[in-house]
């Protein structure tokens, strides 16, 4: 969705028994005007979910005890530090993330998926996808190596002894931040640069977005190669925040 009122219908003609939220960020905000209204649309899912069936939210998302409240389905709560899933001892390289998953008394450690370490609490959420929720770490866990996530999702690859990490699908602050902090977390032996370019559907919060990715590029990258007139925010911030290198393409698109 990216307007309001697209979910519900949706929801309606799939009947859900599961539904899997994993957080209320700012992608679409230009359609939808904020994070309330968004919560308020994904919190359509939810409802859509009889009393049988299962929502899993995250256990660190501010809008998920609201969520929560609009469903009469049994509630879930995954994360990276908190719920009754969690992922943990999150290890990054460049040829993939591991990470432990822990529902109860059991912990089970991840076969290796794409480099994003938002993909350990992804991860946690879908370890509760068995019967009535259950708790499936062992399960999941040797799948996630099965797992084909978009080709342009954090993609890792070695150009010209160059290791690339292709985030480029779509992009929204969130994402962006995500990205830069995998970059960050990953171990490398030269320097860290990230090209980056417009992010839509943002409106009047697209400043805002561009200088909150701004302030996380200066604090992790050592160059920064700005695309597009839409990314002058970005560039300047960065600039502002101490970032060297910085580089801007004004005119491509």
């Amino acid at each position: 969705m990216n307007h309001p009122g697209e979910i519900a219908p949706l929801a309606r003609l799939a009947r859900p028994d599961l539904a899997i939220i994993t957080n209320i960020g700012v992608a679409h905000i230009e359609y939808m005007g904020s994070r309330e209204a968004i919560a308020a649309e994904k919190g359509a899912l939810a409802e859509a979910v009889g009393a049988n069936g299962c929502v899993i939210l995250s256990g660190e998302d501010d809008f998920a005890p609201h969520i929560a409240n609009r469903t009469t389905a049994r509630v879930v709560r995954t994360g990276l530090s908190s719920g009754a899933v969690t992922a943990s001892n999150i290890e990054m390289s460049a040829e993939g993330c591991r990470f432990g998953v822990r529902a109860g008394n059991e912990t089970v450690r991840s076969q290796r998926v794409r480099p994003r370490r938002t993909h350990g609490a992804q991860c946690s959420a879908r370890s509760r996808c068995g019967p009535r929720a259950r708790p499936q770490t062992g399960r999941m866990c040797r799948g996630t190596r099965r797992r084909a996530p978009h080709r342009w999702t954090a993609d890792a690859r070695i150009l010209r002894g160059v290791t690339v990490l292709d985030d480029t699908y779509n992009a929204n602050p969130d994402s962006m931040d995500a990205a830069l902090d995998t970059l960050g977390a990953l171990p490398v032996s030269g320097r860290r640069i990230a090209v980056l370019g417009r992010m839509g559907e943002l409106g009047e919060h697209a400043a805002a977005g561009y200088q909150r990715v701004g302030r996380n590029a200066a604090r992790i990258v050592d160059a920064l190669i700005a695309v597009g007139p839409e990314t002058v925010p970005l560039s300047e911030t960065a600039t502002r925040r101490g970032a060297q290198g910085v580089y801007t393409q004004q005119g491509c698109r």
